[in-house]
C-alpha cells in the first residue's frame, strides 16, 4: 500500500507539470483536511486555470471524481459556473450553476442506480431562492430521436461528420502516456454544449473513472472545441447538447 500511494503521488506530480499551463495547484487531503502526509491522505484537490474561470476538482485517491466546482476568482471564493457532485461509483448525482455564489437556473438530481442515469428531480432557482420543483417520476419523458427531426431542424455535427468524429477521438487519445500514470480502465462520459457558433461549452463529466483517464478524455474533447457545425431550428442556430462515452482500456500487466 505504501509503494502504491507513493507511485500515485509521483505520477500526479508528473501529470501536474506536464500540463502546467492549466494546473495551478495540487494538495493532498486527509480526514482532518489538507495534509503533506501521503500515508494518511484519502483524496486530493486539483485547481485548474482557464482563460475566464477556475476549476476545483476533488478526487478520491486512486478513484473517481467527488466534486467539481467553478470559480471566477483565483482565491476560489466566488462560485460562478458549473457545479457537479458525484456518487461513489463516479456517476453524476447533482448538476447546476452558480452566479456570484448564488444558485441560479435549473438544477438536476440524477438516479445514480439507473443505467440511463435519468433525472429524478429538477429544481429552478432565482438568486438562490427555490421557485419551482419538478418530480420527473410524474412527468412523461420525451426522448430525442435524431431520425425524427422537424422541418427546419438540423442536429449539431462535427465538421467531418460522425465518421470523422470517431477518427478524431481514436487518433488523439494518448493511451500510451496513460499507461505510465494509471492501471485503471473504464468508460468516461463527457457532457458538453455545442453553442450557436459551433464552439464547445460547459464541458464536464457525467461519469468519472479516475483523474488521469478523466483528464485525457476531457483534453481530447477540448481539442475539438472549434470544430463543430451548430444545430439549427427554424433556420436559426441554437445550442445543442451531447454526451460522449470514451472507453479506455489499460493493460495492467497482470496477464
Amino acid at each position: 500500500m505504501k509503494i502504491k500511494l507513493f507511485c500515485y503521488l509521483f505520477f500526479v506530480v508528473a501529470f501536474k507539470f506536464s500540463f502546467s499551463q492549466e494546473v495551478q495547484n495540487f494538495v493532498l487531503v486527509g480526514e482532518n483536511g489538507i495534509t503533506d502526509n501521503i500515508k494518511i491522505a484519502s483524496g486530493f484537490i486539483v485547481v485548474k486555470k482557464y482563460p475566464t474561470f477556475y476549476q476545483r476538482l476533488d478526487y478520491k485517491i486512486s478513484s473517481s471524481l467527488i466534486l467539481h466546482r467553478t470559480y471566477i476568482d483565483s482565491t476560489l471564493e466566488i462560485l460562478d459556473g458549473g457545479y457537479y457532485e458525484y456518487s461513489s461509483n463516479g456517476i453524476i448525482f447533482l448538476k447546476g450553476e452558480y452566479k456570484n455564489n448564488l444558485r441560479q437556473g435549473k438544477w438536476f438530481i440524477y438516479d445514480t442506480l439507473d443505467k440511463s442515469n435519468k433525472v429524478l428531480i429538477e429544481e429552478v432557482f432565482e438568486k438562490d431562492s427555490l421557485i419551482k420543483t419538478v418530480n420527473y417520476d410524474t412527468v412523461k419523458e420525451e426522448k430525442f430521436d435524431r431520425t425524427k427531426l422537424k422541418d427546419g431542424e438540423i442536429e449539431a455535427n462535427y465538421k467531418t461528420g460522425d465518421a470523422g468524429w470517431r477518427k478524431f477521438l481514436q487518433e488523439n487519445l494518448n493511451i500510451e502516456a496513460l499507461t505510465e500514470k494509471t492501471n485503471k480502465s473504464g468508460t468516461v462520459i463527457v457532457n458538453f454544449t455545442i453553442d450557436v457558433f459551433g464552439k464547445l461549452r460547459n464541458i464536464h463529466l457525467d461519469k468519472s473513472v479516475d483523474y488521469f483517464i478523466d483528464s485525457e478524455a476531457l483534453r481530447v474533447i477540448e481539442l475539438a472545441s472549434n470544430s463543430w457545425i451548430p444545430a439549427t431550428q427554424n433556420g436559426k442556430p441554437v445550442n445543442a447538447y451531447r454526451k460522449q462515452p470514451i472507453s479506455i482500456q489499460i493493460d495492467d500487466g497482470s496477464k
